[in-house]
């Protein structure tokens, strides 16, 4: 623990990295949390580094010793999905472990919109709408932050996508009204651009415009 602690106060990721792994080895209860915080602190300085091949390694490992930890299947199925080149193999996967982190954590916004890209990626287009949907009433109803940036964010991701399952499904006015409420939601079209913005179906500056 000394070790990890130490490599990722210096930003040693790498040894960080191997530290935990043999941490990991060691005889510690399989339902406690995967190495307590360090293993989050990690995974967290992974996925800001762009790091995110190295930190599916690290989860498939933390899945093997806490099969029922919502946390885990969630942050797995969020990387799987988020991959530009996510196979159909890769895509069912991935729901298969955010319907696993939903069915243990039913209550979970978060959960409910990596179910929803998860849909989105094996291409169930209304699902992906619906389970969404879900997400955004769930946020709204039971999170303090709503109108931060954040909620603005986690709402704004979750329109986009919505927008291009509508897309898919021919339903371009309905795309058009989930473009306009995530632009709404942020003000301005540069975090698109960055962020939300899908490679795998027509920009969303075309729906608008149409």
């Amino acid at each position: 623990r000394s070790a990890v602690f130490n490599c990722l106060q210096a930003g040693s990721l790498g040894e960080a990295q191997q530290s935990l792994q043999e941490a990991m080895l060691l005889n510690v209860p399989k339902d406690a949390a995967p190495i307590d915080d360090l293993f989050d602190q990690l995974v967290n300085q992974l996925e800001a580094a762009g790091r995110d091949d190295e930190m599916i390694p690290l989860l498939e490992q933390a899945l093997k010793r806490q099969p029922k930890n919502a946390v885990v299947h969630r942050r797995l199925a969020q990387l799987i999905a988020k991959q530009d080149d996510c196979s159909p193999e890769e895509a069912e996967r991935a729901l298969e472990l955010a319907t696993t982190a939903l069915q243990l954590a039913p209550d979970d916004a978060a959960v409910l919109s990596t179910v929803g890209r998860a849909h989105l990626r094996a291409g169930h287009w209304q699902q992906a709408i619906d389970v969404y949907q879900q997400s955004i009433d769930l946020r709204v109803k039971t999170e303090l932050s709503v109108g931060s940036w954040v909620f603005n964010h986690q709402l704004a991701v979750a329109r986009a996508d919505q927008a291009l399952a509508a897309i898919e499904l021919g339903k371009m006015e309905q795309a058009k009204k989930f473009v306009h409420e995530a632009e709404g939601g942020l003000g301005h079209w540069a975090f698109f651009d960055e962020s939300v913005l899908q490679d795998q179906s027509p920009s969303l500056r075309d729906v608008v415009k149409k």
